[in-house]
Protein backbone atom coordinates (compact mmCIF):
# COMPACT_ATOMS: atom_id res chain seq x y z
CA UNK A 1 0.00 0.00 0.00
CA UNK A 2 1.37 3.33 -1.13
CA UNK A 3 2.01 4.94 2.47
CA UNK A 4 3.58 7.89 1.28
CA UNK A 5 1.22 8.88 -1.44
CA UNK A 6 -0.69 11.98 0.13
CA UNK A 7 -4.30 11.72 -1.04
CA UNK A 8 -7.02 14.79 -0.59
CA UNK A 9 -11.12 13.85 -1.85
CA UNK A 10 -13.09 17.39 -2.07
CA UNK A 11 -16.25 17.52 -2.57
CA UNK A 12 -18.82 21.24 -2.70
CA UNK A 13 -19.10 20.89 1.10
CA UNK A 14 -17.16 18.01 3.10
CA UNK A 15 -20.40 16.31 3.85
CA UNK A 16 -21.65 13.60 1.41
CA UNK A 17 -19.27 12.44 -1.40
CA UNK A 18 -15.85 13.52 -0.17
CA UNK A 19 -16.67 11.78 3.41
CA UNK A 20 -18.35 8.68 1.98
CA UNK A 21 -14.77 8.31 0.00
CA UNK A 22 -12.70 9.46 2.74
CA UNK A 23 -14.12 6.26 4.68
CA UNK A 24 -13.83 3.95 2.33
CA UNK A 25 -10.13 4.90 1.40
CA UNK A 26 -9.06 5.11 5.07
CA UNK A 27 -10.85 1.54 5.58
CA UNK A 28 -8.65 0.36 3.18
CA UNK A 29 -6.00 1.53 4.59
CA UNK A 30 -4.85 4.32 2.71
CA UNK A 31 -3.94 8.01 4.04
CA UNK A 32 -6.18 10.51 2.85
CA UNK A 33 -7.96 13.41 4.02
CA UNK A 34 -11.44 15.43 3.43
CA UNK A 35 -12.47 19.02 2.15
CA UNK A 36 -14.80 21.31 0.80
CA UNK A 37 -14.67 23.71 -1.89
CA UNK A 38 -17.68 25.98 -1.03
CA UNK A 39 -17.59 28.93 1.00
CA UNK A 40 -19.46 27.64 3.70
CA UNK A 41 -22.16 24.52 4.39
CA UNK A 42 -25.61 24.49 3.12
CA UNK A 43 -27.56 21.70 3.56
CA UNK A 44 -31.28 20.71 2.87
CA UNK A 45 -33.73 22.24 5.24
CA UNK A 46 -37.62 21.59 6.12
CA UNK A 47 -38.35 23.76 2.95
CA UNK A 48 -36.14 24.78 -0.32
CA UNK A 49 -36.39 28.49 0.48
CA UNK A 50 -34.63 27.96 4.20
CA UNK A 51 -31.48 25.66 4.22
CA UNK A 52 -29.59 25.10 7.05
CA UNK A 53 -25.90 27.06 6.89
CA UNK A 54 -23.01 26.49 9.00
CA UNK A 55 -19.35 27.85 8.96
CA UNK A 56 -16.41 25.38 8.32
CA UNK A 57 -15.87 26.04 11.29
CA UNK A 58 -18.35 24.27 12.61
CA UNK A 59 -17.87 21.08 14.51
CA UNK A 60 -20.33 17.53 13.01
CA UNK A 61 -21.34 17.25 16.72
CA UNK A 62 -23.04 20.84 16.57
CA UNK A 63 -24.32 20.49 13.00
CA UNK A 64 -25.97 16.78 14.13
CA UNK A 65 -27.36 18.28 17.57
CA UNK A 66 -28.77 21.38 15.41
CA UNK A 67 -30.93 19.87 13.12
CA UNK A 68 -31.65 17.12 15.79
CA UNK A 69 -33.28 20.29 18.02
CA UNK A 70 -34.96 21.71 15.05
CA UNK A 71 -37.27 18.70 13.67
CA UNK A 72 -34.61 15.23 14.66
CA UNK A 73 -37.85 12.80 12.84
CA UNK A 74 -37.33 15.02 9.50
CA UNK A 75 -33.53 15.01 9.81
CA UNK A 76 -33.51 11.44 10.39
CA UNK A 77 -35.89 10.31 7.30
CA UNK A 78 -33.78 12.49 4.96
CA UNK A 79 -30.70 10.83 5.98
CA UNK A 80 -28.62 13.81 6.94
CA UNK A 81 -28.55 12.69 10.42
CA UNK A 82 -27.33 9.16 9.29
CA UNK A 83 -24.38 10.96 6.95
CA UNK A 84 -23.29 13.33 10.09
CA UNK A 85 -23.31 9.98 12.36
CA UNK A 86 -21.00 8.69 9.83
CA UNK A 87 -19.19 12.08 9.50
CA UNK A 88 -18.32 12.09 13.18
CA UNK A 89 -17.00 8.70 13.33
CA UNK A 90 -13.97 9.94 10.82
CA UNK A 91 -12.83 13.61 11.83
CA UNK A 92 -14.42 16.59 14.22
CA UNK A 93 -15.44 19.28 11.59
CA UNK A 94 -15.83 19.49 7.62
CA UNK A 95 -12.66 21.53 6.50
CA UNK A 96 -12.20 24.16 3.27
CA UNK A 97 -9.74 23.23 0.91
CA UNK A 98 -8.44 26.40 0.83
CA UNK A 99 -7.65 26.61 4.55
CA UNK A 100 -5.73 23.88 4.51
CA UNK A 101 -1.83 23.81 4.95
CA UNK A 102 -0.74 20.93 3.61
CA UNK A 103 0.74 19.55 0.27
CA UNK A 104 -0.84 16.36 -1.85
CA UNK A 105 0.30 14.40 -4.40
CA UNK A 106 -3.11 13.63 -5.63
CA UNK A 107 -6.23 15.92 -5.07
CA UNK A 108 -9.47 13.81 -6.45
CA UNK A 109 -12.78 16.03 -6.74
CA UNK A 110 -16.18 14.87 -6.60
CA UNK A 111 -17.38 17.52 -9.42
CA UNK A 112 -16.28 19.74 -12.52
CA UNK A 113 -17.55 23.18 -10.34
CA UNK A 114 -15.01 21.74 -7.18
CA UNK A 115 -11.95 21.01 -9.65
CA UNK A 116 -12.07 24.29 -11.41
CA UNK A 117 -12.63 26.36 -8.20
CA UNK A 118 -8.89 24.37 -7.36
CA UNK A 119 -7.87 24.93 -10.36
CA UNK A 120 -8.16 28.49 -10.60
CA UNK A 121 -7.40 29.07 -6.99
CA UNK A 122 -3.55 27.49 -7.53
CA UNK A 123 -3.54 29.47 -11.30
CA UNK A 124 -4.29 32.73 -9.39
CA UNK A 125 -1.58 31.41 -6.54
CA UNK A 126 -2.82 32.87 -3.69
CA UNK A 127 -1.58 30.41 -1.59
CA UNK A 128 1.03 30.31 1.06
CA UNK A 129 2.81 26.63 0.85
CA UNK A 130 6.54 27.07 2.18
CA UNK A 131 7.30 23.35 2.95
CA UNK A 132 6.61 21.99 -0.63
CA UNK A 133 7.63 21.88 -3.84
CA UNK A 134 7.22 20.35 -7.20
CA UNK A 135 3.51 19.21 -8.99
CA UNK A 136 0.35 17.44 -7.93
CA UNK A 137 -2.49 15.88 -9.64
CA UNK A 138 -5.93 17.28 -10.04
CA UNK A 139 -8.59 14.61 -10.54
CA UNK A 140 -12.10 14.88 -11.04
CA UNK A 141 -14.87 12.72 -10.75
CA UNK A 142 -18.43 13.29 -11.68
CA UNK A 143 -20.68 12.14 -8.80
CA UNK A 144 -24.10 12.88 -7.99
CA UNK A 145 -24.77 14.32 -4.57
CA UNK A 146 -27.23 11.26 -3.37
CA UNK A 147 -25.87 9.22 -0.91
CA UNK A 148 -25.97 6.14 -3.27
CA UNK A 149 -24.39 7.70 -5.79
CA UNK A 150 -21.81 8.77 -3.42
CA UNK A 151 -21.37 5.43 -2.50
CA UNK A 152 -20.96 4.16 -6.20
CA UNK A 153 -18.68 7.22 -6.58
CA UNK A 154 -16.27 6.13 -3.49
CA UNK A 155 -16.20 2.75 -5.06
CA UNK A 156 -15.35 4.27 -8.50
CA UNK A 157 -12.46 6.73 -6.42
CA UNK A 158 -11.29 2.89 -4.10
CA UNK A 159 -10.34 1.19 -7.70
CA UNK A 160 -8.62 4.30 -9.46
CA UNK A 161 -6.60 4.63 -6.22
CA UNK A 162 -5.93 0.77 -6.04
CA UNK A 163 -4.98 0.97 -10.37
CA UNK A 164 -2.33 3.63 -9.03
CA UNK A 165 -0.89 1.61 -6.57
CA UNK A 166 -0.39 -1.33 -9.23
CA UNK A 167 1.01 1.16 -11.45
CA UNK A 168 3.95 2.00 -8.60
CA UNK A 169 2.37 5.15 -8.62
CA UNK A 170 2.57 6.74 -11.81
CA UNK A 171 -0.49 8.65 -11.80
CA UNK A 172 -0.62 9.22 -15.86
CA UNK A 173 0.02 5.46 -16.35
CA UNK A 174 -3.32 4.92 -14.00
CA UNK A 175 -5.13 7.32 -15.47
CA UNK A 176 -5.07 6.02 -18.66
CA UNK A 177 -5.82 2.36 -17.23
CA UNK A 178 -8.64 3.57 -15.36
CA UNK A 179 -10.42 5.31 -18.32
CA UNK A 180 -9.68 2.12 -20.57
CA UNK A 181 -11.61 -0.49 -17.96
CA UNK A 182 -14.01 2.04 -16.87
CA UNK A 183 -14.64 3.06 -21.01
CA UNK A 184 -14.49 6.78 -19.54
CA UNK A 185 -12.58 9.91 -19.75
CA UNK A 186 -11.31 11.70 -16.72
CA UNK A 187 -10.83 15.47 -16.27
CA UNK A 188 -7.52 15.85 -14.82
CA UNK A 189 -4.45 18.39 -15.06
CA UNK A 190 -0.82 18.39 -13.21
CA UNK A 191 -0.25 21.95 -10.78
CA UNK A 192 2.36 23.10 -9.14
CA UNK A 193 2.15 22.58 -5.27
Amino acid sequence: MPTFLNMAVCCAMNQNRSMEAHGLLQKKGFKVSSYGTSNNIKLPGMSITQPNIYSFNTTYREIYNDLREKNENFYRNTGLLHLLQRNISLKEKPESFFEVERAFDLVITCEERCFVSIFEYYGRKEYLNDYSDGVFYLVNFDIKDTPSDAILGANEILQFVKIIEDCNLDIDTAIEKFCEIKKCTLLYTVLNK
